[in-house]
């Protein structure tokens, strides 16, 4: 600090003008502050923010992130930053959105709302406003308001995070709009101005700190020891964005809703819920895709139409919660979707059942996480050397000779068809598979060649391999809508 120190005396003394600069920077890239004095609907900026705006969000820093730093120092500082600054704001543009909010009326049953504005200034992400006071520092300022400056969580409202530092060496570019006091003097009659809320000399520290509602409670809009000051307004120009590196997509592979609803259908229903949900993703993608039929890992066909037989694509699957009621629901795709099939699930918020179709009614179902395997089905996983079906395993084929060794020889013929390796041991246990519904209902109730009842015996089974086995997998009949779905049975 001591170099810093001198190098700006060296400066002074060979005529240099010597100034302090504090840069901002909007993180979010938009700006929100209302004007003293104005309405929220009125939808202005105050832009530049004006020095008793900057002057206040100081005090604050000090008070709530740096109350370590000596109170002389900082009134001092303040004192000195009263003086009307220089801005270099970069190019932006004023936008607002607007938000209805429910108002007493509407709480008492009528149909009556609030409308409300949030206007803004758009900047570009890198780009950085600057405060600029026509005078140097004493290096113990100059090391408090570093420490305050990099203390800013915003400026404005608590929406226009920022970040912030004190440096001495910032020039503007070339598309930096000066903001500077006007004098009386001045011919203004062809310059646009915005007045600027700043404080009177000296600065009063009591009014700074003066809270809103206490101005209104004495009948005061303005805090007192304050006056306005007219700068030159800048000028609305499309921000700078600088190009973003866009990343190569890479294919996701899993994706995990919610299911919301005042009563779950049972686990039980798991084919009738995870044939809905394939319907559902098919009709949104077709949207997307402007209804060309090509290939698609969601609908498991190639771009020929014929279905996919490899395995790679999605298996719609349901998890249950401890009551054994349907809260969850999982699209696994080994060979990882596509940007556009993302975008379609994302647009899936009900699951009606066709017409004519029986069971449950229409659910509301929402995204909760999409991405790599591991991390979106850590609960199906594992490592692990156990593994229990959650949904009963149904073999594809009729049964045939004894049906314990039936179900062994399907399970070894289902895992080596995947590439997975076989099982030292395969137990079965005597759960209640008929509750479990073993039929797509769009099959079965489709129009035209509608598939007639079939019974199909399913098994609770525990595998066991030689090694840890890293999930999620599911086998058998009906695997890719939630039957023969196993979870480890303890992580190794």
């Amino acid at each position: 600090m001591g170099r810093t120190q001198d190098q700006r005396q060296g400066r002074e003394r060979q005529g240099e003008v010597v100034t302090t600069t504090l840069v901002v920077r909007f993180v979010l890239g938009r700006y929100h502050a209302n004007p003293w004095g104005h309405h929220v609907n009125e939808g202005q900026v105050e832009l530049p923010p004006s020095p008793w705006r900057v002057l206040r969000a100081l005090y604050a820093v000090w008070k709530t992130r740096a109350p370590d730093l000596d109170d002389n120092t900082v009134h001092t500082l303040l004192g000195r930053l009263a003086e009307p600054p220089v801005y270099f704001v970069p190019p932006f543009q004023l936008g607002h959105t607007r938000h209805y909010l429910p108002n007493t009326k509407l709480r008492a049953g009528a149909a009556s709302r609030d409308k409300t504005l949030d206007a803004f200034a758009v900047f570009d992400r890198n780009a950085e406003l600057a405060i600029r006071w026509p005078f140097t520092l004493p290096a113990e300022q100059v090391k408090a308001l570093g420490r305050l400056a990099e203390s800013l969580p915003y400026l404005g409202r608590a929406d226009s995070l920022c970040e912030a530092r004190l440096d001495e060496t910032w020039q503007p570019g070339q598309h930096h709009t000066v903001a500077s006091p006007l004098d009386l003097d001045d011919g203004l009659q062809d310059t646009d101005t915005i007045s600027l809320l700043t404080p009177t000399m000296p600065l009063d520290l009591a009014a700074l700190t003066a809270r809103p509602v206490d101005l209104r409670a004495g009948n005061l809009l303005f805090p007192p020891a304050t006056q306005f000051l007219d700068y030159a307004r800048p000028l609305e120009q499309q921000p700078r964005r600088t190009p973003r590196w866009r990343r190569t997509w890479q294919p996701v592979p899993a994706v995990r809703f919610t299911v919301a609803a005042d009563v779950l259908p049972p686990i039980g229903d798991a084919v009738a819920i995870t044939d809905r949900l394939r319907l559902a993703a098919v009709a949104k993608l077709n949207a997307v895709r402007g209804h060309e039929h090509s290939h698609s890992l969601l609908a498991g066909r190639g771009s020929d139409g014929r279905p996919l037989t490899d395995h790679q694509h999605a298996h719609y699957l349901a998890l249950p919660n401890p009551e054994r009621r349907l809260a969850e629901l999982v699209i696994w795709t080994p060979g990882g979707l596509a940007e556009d099939e993302l975008t379609a699930l994302s647009r899936i918020v009900e699951l009606r059942p066709p017409k004519g179709m029986p069971g449950a009614g229409p659910l509301d179902v929402r995204m909760a996480a999409y991405g790599d395997t591991v991390t979106v089905l850590g609960d199906l996983t594992g490592p692990a050397r156990a593994w229990q079906s959650l949904t009963p395993f149904v073999p594809p084929r009729h049964p045939k000779h004894d049906w314990g060794q039936f179900v062994t020889g399907e399970i070894h013929r289902e895992l080596a068809f995947r590439g997975l390796p076989a099982p030292t041991s395969v137990e079965l246990a005597g759960g209640d598979w008929t509750q479990f519904l073993r039929q797509r209902p769009s099959k079965r109730f489709a129009r035209t060649n509608p598939a007639g009842p079939i019974i199909r015996r399913g098994a609770d089974v525990t595998l066991t391999f030689p090694e840890p086995l890293l999930g999620p997998f599911a086998l058998g009949y009906l695997a890719h809508f939630g039957l023969g779905l196993f979870r480890p049975a303890s992580r190794d």
